[in-house]
């Protein structure tokens, strides 16, 4: 029998895993489950074998008992190494251990462990129709192979090469792309090739968009408002936060679920390390919260003293080290060497600190907040004012892994450069509207900005 889903499962948990099949093929999604697919008189391992081959995603039923069950180590690593997608229903609340987390500690799960299970199937055969068209549209944009030249074909002559272009690059020139929406737009988010792109704001908006240019919405299953995103480098998990603590993970690419935060003190920005291994987020209302997790999923509370709120956290690529700002009244920065206890800085201003940016080995750190302020770090202690050149109020800092460009953006359609951190320059953003926040790719070639009003704007490196 043809089929799509390969559903894992321990025998002591034959009833739920009846039931997601059950499901998935009266959503139309054929599935091979033993032992009902396997045909009478046939060795057991080979069936099995062969429904993995066959299948283009495996479903996990994810318990205790599967957890410890070789025979699922075995079934996931064989899926696995063929490259087909792992799919966790974890129904119930337990973290994968030993081989099985090598293998699913990075995809996406779904969590079924709260009732009713009907809801949480429901979801399942939503989040796999969607995986599946996804698989089939990328199946059909492949390009065809280039077909070999006959062995007897005399070699190609060399073609010179020509000489490298000059090129205009990334945030000189900005382009106003059509969002579709007029809500706010708080944060941007692309793959590390900018294949992708998300953008999250005001009701609960989030947009999509495979080439940057043209963008769709999202449901994010809230109206309310989310202030961050952040992801793995390829796009497979996303995380946005925003008011009422709320914490969203996307599944399936374009479903989102709500994660318990363990607080409804608005939160208003989030990073990650070790593409995605370790999160922190942070916000508050008056005085300030930090939540750190270590899969996405469980969110733990850590001790800001009595900071005033915090708007943005940036960490070493290792962890080490990490910083957060924020403030109500005066400029906030509080450090860690652990993420879990926090210690004040002297930022040296009144004015509030709305973003955090450095090089991944934080040896340099800058910080922008209000009537245009911008602090530098060559320690990660002692900071000093650069010269912005505006009093308009910056809202958000981007530059490349190492540093060498920045940019910062901020009310009434203000963007700023530096090629050095200290001196900084005001590009044309060909908008008056209020910016919220700037993304861009590693080496600084590729960069979105988005705004109010469902503000996007796009630069990147051509030829003159």
């Amino acid at each position: 029998m043809a089929h799509d889903i390969f559903v894992s499962y321990s025998s002591k948990d034959i009833t739920i895993a009846g039931a997601v099949c059950s499901t998935l093929e009266s959503h139309g999604i054929a599935c091979w489950m033993a032992p009902r697919d396997i045909t009478p008189g046939m060795e057991w391992g080979a069936c099995i074998v062969d429904g993995i081959e066959q299948c283009r995603i495996l479903v996990l039923v994810f318990t205790a008992d599967a957890n410890a069950s070789p025979q699922i180590h075995r079934e996931v690593e064989r899926a696995a190494n063929r490259g087909a997608a792992i799919l966790p229903l974890r129904v119930e609340n337990v973290m994968p251990g030993g081989e099985l987390e090598y293998f699913i500690a990075d995809v996406q799960w779904l969590d079924a462990f709260t009732p009713p299970m009907a809801n949480h199937l429901t979801n399942l055969a939503d989040a796999i129709k969607t995986l599946l068209s996804r698989m089939d549209s990328r199946e059909t944009t492949q390009p065809a192979a280039p077909i070999p030249p006959p062995e007897s074909a005399p070699p190609e002559p060399k073609q010179s090469v020509p000489a490298p272009r000059p090129t205009t690059p990334a945030g000189e020139h900005w382009i106003a792309r059509d969002s579709g929406t007029t809500a706010r737009l708080l944060s941007i988010f692309a793959t590390s090739d900018a294949a992708h792109v998300w953008a999250v704001g005001e009701n609960g908006t989030i947009l999509a968009s495979g080439d940057g240019a043209q963008w769709t919405p999202q449901d994010s299953g809230t109206t309310a408002r989310l202030s961050a995103i952040c992801g793995t480098a390829d796009g497979r998990r996303l995380w946005a936060v925003g008011a009422g603590g709320t914490i969203l993970e996307a599944f399936g690419e374009d479903c989102w679920i709500a994660r318990d935060s363990g607080t409804q003190t608005d939160l208003d920005s989030i990073f990650a390390i070790g593409d995605c291994k370790r999160l922190w987020a942070v916000g508050g209302q008056i005085l300030a919260v930090i939540l750190e997790s270590n899969d996405g999923i469980q969110w733990n509370p850590r001790d800001a003293g009595r900071a005033q709120s915090l708007c943005s956290i940036f960490a070493t690529s290792d962890g080490a080290r990490l910083w957060a700002v924020g403030g109500l009244i005066a400029g906030i920065i509080l450090a860690s060497d652990d993420g879990d206890q926090w210690n004040p800085q002297d930022s040296g201003t009144t004015n509030d600190l709305q973003c955090i940016f450095g090089t991944s080995d934080g040896a340099r750190l800058w910080a922008v907040g209000g009537a245009g302020i911008i602090l530098e770090s060559t320690d990660g202690q002692d900071w000093i004012a650069r010269e912005s050149g505006t009093t308009n109020d910056l809202q958000s800092i981007f530059g490349t892994a190492d540093g060498s460009r920045l940019w910062a953006v901020g009310e009434k359609g203000t963007i700023l450069e530096s090629a050095d951190g200290q001196n900084w320059i005001a590009r044309a953003s060909g908008t008056s509207a209020d910016l919220q926040s700037i993304f861009g790719t590693a080496d600084g070639t590729h960069l979105w900005v988005v705004g109010d009003d469902g503000t996007i704007l796009e630069s990147l490196s051509a030829e003159r």
